[in-house]
């Protein structure tokens, strides 16, 4: 449409949310897009239809929209909690109370399923873990 922009972005999550990030958030919101509040956690271990049915009293809250991504290829589920601010800004307490709800969907979902925080995979956060712990991983391979 002529005099509206149009964005294309690679499908990549962490190169999307760069560019994202550092070219595109600042026009947007120039143009009047609302910005909200955005916490991400994996899941493993759960079915997914589990997880929305534990998740279910977060998506009843005032403001909150809740995003599920199965990875097949990591055996995990991306959760991300959307939260819009009063004013369509996340002031600090917006950002506040997405960390109590982030806290919470932690609880429902039980914590011994969420293996990741963040943009970070599973893989990292196990990593981040084991370094953590002063832990090691041993493989061997027989042919």
């Amino acid at each position: 449409t002529p005099g509206r922009p149009t964005y294309v972005l690679p499908g990549v999550p962490r190169e999307m949310r760069f560019l994202f990030d550092r070219f595109l958030e600042a026009d947007l919101r120039a143009r009047g897009g609302a910005r909200r509040a955005e916490r991400v956690w994996r899941v493993v271990g759960l079915p997914e239809s589990t997880l929305g049915d534990r998740l279910a009293p977060l998506e009843a809250e005032p403001g909150v929209e809740m995003r599920y991504c199965v990875e097949e290829a990591h055996g995990t589920i991306e959760c991300r909690l959307l939260l819009a601010g009063a004013d369509g800004e996340p002031g600090a307490a917006t950002e506040a109370r997405a960390d109590a709800l982030a806290a919470r969907a932690h609880e429902l979902a039980g914590r011994q399923h969420v293996c990741a925080t963040g943009e970070r995979g599973l893989a990292e956060a196990l990593v981040e873990q084991l370094i953590a712990r002063g832990l090691t991983v041993a493989t061997a391979e027989s042919c």
